[in-house]
């Protein structure tokens, strides 16, 4: 199924490639929302993919949260030469702090925010209501 919806996402005639360890994760998670929701992790991670290569780091929260030991940290250069250091966060464990960091770091950019903390727009939303902010 992996292999039919990799198939049927690319935006040309070559499909993503996907990294063995990615395949892995994929196997081993169990799949509460069965067809349906593997079709929305192969798109979604086909969109976060940097030059159609799904790598590790492109996994949605659910499937990381529920891979033990899985930890990771990226660091990228945004558009001023800036060091944004991206690490996986547990939805519960974002802090106010830590909010206020990722949203520092952006200017107030949600979608960055989101990218640098591997959460939704909708949990910043949600975080920020919750902490009183903006």
């Amino acid at each position: 199924m992996v292999h039919y919806f990799l198939n049927h996402s690319g935006e040309g005639n070559v499909p993503p490639v996907m990294d063995h360890e990615v395949m892995e994760a994929l196997c081993a998670y169990a799949w509460p929302g069965n067809i349906r929701q593997l079709k929305n992790v192969i798109e979604k991670m086909v969109f976060h993919a940097d030059d159609a290569h799904i790598q590790l780091k492109d996994i949605p929260f659910e499937i990381q949260s529920a891979m033990p030991n899985f930890s990771m940290r990226e660091e990228k250069m945004d558009e001023n030469n800036n060091k944004i250091e991206r690490k996986v966060f547990r939805r519960k464990n974002i802090d106010k702090s830590t909010l206020i960091q990722a949203l520092n770091q952006t200017n107030g950019n949600i979608t960055q925010a989101a990218r640098i903390l591997n959460i939704s727009r909708w949990t910043i939303y949600n975080k920020m209501r919750k902490f009183n902010l903006g």
